[in-house]
């Protein structure tokens, strides 16, 4: 019955072990994935983006196998909203982003890649947002600059008109 005892204490240890292991792994290797995009960017230089994107957009066209797919995404989703990045383009970030959800559904259900993915969202919406401004503060301008025009013209009707009744007041004075 010692023997039964032990035996079970022995297996439920390495069970345990075992199940703890894989779980870490697990969650060191989808964490490491995002340390790596992230870090391995670290040292880009701001005319580097450009090359980089597109070499990775050339190994997304090539179809590669899903793995690699989603890491191109995800990598060119942090190249684009890389905060070196000299022109960043926070929509296209979130389309790549969410293919790599997509690709890979375990990874896009990483507190981080959903944390980014908000983020993105949010700002892809301020930037739409902000473009339907500068469309409407051009427009305004077009009509601020209108109506001085039209203001102009007034003005130089009222002074004629001015002018002219000046000269009739003249012109009565002159017939009394």
């Amino acid at each position: 019955m010692q023997r039964f005892a032990r035996f079970i204490k022995i297996v439920s240890v390495i069970s345990l072990v075992l199940f703890t292991v894989r779980c870490a792994g697990k969650v060191i290797k989808d964490d490491h994935l995002f340390n790596v995009t992230y870090y391995e960017f670290e040292s880009l230089q701001p005319s580097e983006f450009q090359n980089k994107i597109e070499t990775l957009q050339g190994i997304i066209q090539k179809k590669p196998a899903a793995p690699d797919a989603a890491r191109a995404h995800i990598q060119l989703a942090f190249l684009y909203s890389h905060y070196r990045n000299p022109s960043p383009d926070y929509p296209r970030a979130l389309g790549q982003l969410e293919k790599y959800a997509s690709l890979d559904p375990e990874g896009g259900k990483q507190a981080y890649v959903q944390d980014r993915l908000r983020m993105l969202k949010e700002i892809a919406a301020y930037t739409v947002a902000n473009e339907d401004l500068k469309g409407k503060t051009e427009q305004m301008k077009k009509e601020i600059a209108r109506l001085d025009k039209e203001n102009t013209e007034m003005k130089e009707k009222l002074e004629r008109l001015k002018y002219l009744d000046i000269e009739l007041e003249e012109k009565r004075k002159l017939v009394k």
